[in-house]
């Protein structure tokens, strides 16, 4: 019996010398984007943000257990018109100067079968929080995931396009935001 406990401690110890792997996954900032997309006098006007963080959490066996935690600096947003970049700045729009940083942060993740899920949680911009659904796809190898989703929301509801352009159709009033990310996972004790 004495024999038994000893081999059982000796596997119990050998397991939690083992490193723990989290089902935390870090940006790979070089291959991964955050854009938007709205009609701009009838085209179509995509931008990009430079300058983005996100802390996931997140185990396909598990989706409800998972957290996104989504930071963006908006003054790093550009757009292929220079006018446009710097026109998003002002105060009708994004207000760079006092609100310079935006956030998505999850409150409930669900799947939806066949590596799809719905991630509800609330946006903040401009100072303003909404409720919004961010559907997405989740594909994973061991130590890398890619994740794809889209999400569309009314720039009137965080008052973007104030003043005269909140009833102005010449810039859309739906916006796609585009997430695809690609993460590799943190593993706990590494350096």
């Amino acid at each position: 019996m004495n024999h038994i406990f000893k081999r059982l401690c000796f596997f119990t110890m050998v397991l939690s010398s083992l490193p723990a792997v989290a089902n935390e996954w870090q940006v790979d900032h070089d291959n991964s984007k955050l854009a938007f997309v709205v009609a701009w006098d009838g085209a179509r006007l995509e931008g990009i943000y430079r300058r983005f963080d996100a802390k996931i959490n997140f185990d396909v066996n598990e989706p409800a257990s998972g957290v996104f935690d989504v930071s963006v600096e908006v003054m790093s947003a550009k757009t292929k018109s220079a006018d446009v970049d710097e026109g998003m700045g002002g105060a009708d729009w994004f207000d760079y100067r006092h609100h310079p940083v935006s956030g998505f942060k999850s409150s409930e993740i669900r799947s939806l079968g066949e590596n799809r899920y719905e991630a509800e949680g609330t946006l903040k911009v401009k100072g303003i929080s909404k409720v919004i659904k961010l559907l997405f796809t989740w594909t994973q190898t061991e130590s890398q995931a890619h994740m794809q989703g889209e999400a569309t929301v009314k720039r009137t509801d965080f008052n973007i396009g104030s003043g005269e352009w909140a009833t102005d159709p010449t810039i859309g009033y739906d916006v796609k935001v585009i997430v695809d990310m690609q993460l590799d996972r943190h593993v706990k004790g590494a350096q």
